[in-house]
C-alpha cells in the first residue's frame, strides 16, 4: 500500500493509517492541530464529485476536559462551500477516533479542507483549518 502524505503523522493517527486495508490506495491527505486536538483526512478523490474512501481521524491531545472534533469542508467550482458534519471524539485524552466514510457532491469538489476543533459541550473553543494542496 502506498500512502502519500503531505504532513508528518504523529501518535495514534499514524498507527491508524498504517492499519488501513492493504491494497486500498489513498492518494491525498491534510492535517492540522489546535490546542487539545489533532486531526487528519486521508482519502481517494476518484473524480471531481467523489472521495471514496474518506478516512477521518481525530485525537484528543490534551487532558483539559474538552473534546476534539473533525469535519471535512469542500468548495465547488462556483465558490460555494459545503460544511460536512462535525464528528466528535468523546473517548478522552490520548484516544484517537476514526471514521471511514465517503463524500459525494454533484456540484463538484474543487477544494477539500479539514477542520479540527476543540469543544466544550456544543461550544466551539478553537479550531484549525488545513487545505489539501493537490488542487
Amino acid at each position: 500500500m502506498q500512502v502519500r502524505a503531505k504532513v508528518t503523522f504523529v501518535g495514534a493517527a499514524a498507527t491508524a493509517l498504517a492499519l488501513l486495508v492493504p491494497g486500498q490506495a489513498h492518494a491525498e491527505s491534510a492535517s492540522c492541530s489546535t490546542s487539545g486536538a489533532y486531526g487528519i483526512w486521508d482519502g481517494n478523490p476518484r473524480n471531481p464529485t467523489l472521495v471514496d474512501p474518506l478516512d477521518l481521524f481525530v485525537k484528543d491531545t490534551k487532558a483539559d476536559g474538552h473534546h476534539p472534533a473533525i469535519r471535512f469542508v469542500t468548495g465547488d467550482y462556483n465558490g460555494n462551500v459545503k460544511y460536512w458534519p462535525w464528528r466528535h471524539n468523546y473517548d478522552g485524552y490520548g484516544n484517537t477516533k476514526h471514521w471511514r466514510t465517503r463524500a459525494s457532491y454533484d456540484g463538484g469538489m474543487f477544494t477539500m479542507t479539514v477542520q479540527v476543533a476543540n469543544f466544550e459541550g456544543s461550544r466551539l473553543l478553537n479550531y484549525c483549518t488545513a487545505p489539501w494542496n493537490g488542487v
